[in-house]
């Protein structure tokens, strides 16, 4: 018998609920809070190019890289992630 994957919408990650997640852990493994705010200015940063409504899944390779396409063009702050991906 074959059994069907059922996937509810609202079971699905977005960008959003993901970096609060990741903010939560790094304050419980005590990060300093300036590394935090780094995080959150990245955070900023990234969700003018993407919507942070995007379900974590839908990012891939290919959404860094434009990203990156994004910075240059802009001349952002944040081009010295370049080759950290």
């Amino acid at each position: 018998m074959v059994r069907k994957l059922k996937i509810k919408l609202e079971d699905i990650m977005k960008f959003e609920q993901g970096f609060d997640e990741f903010l939560y852990s790094c304050k419980a493994r005590n990060l300093r809070p300036a590394t935090i705010t780094h995080y959150q200015e990245g955070y900023k940063a990234i969700t003018k190019f993407v919507d942070k409504n995007i379900p974590i899944s839908d990012f891939n390779q290919s959404t860094v890289d434009n990203f990156i396409r994004y910075c240059n063009a802009v001349g952002g702050y944040y081009l010295r992630f370049k080759n950290r991906h």
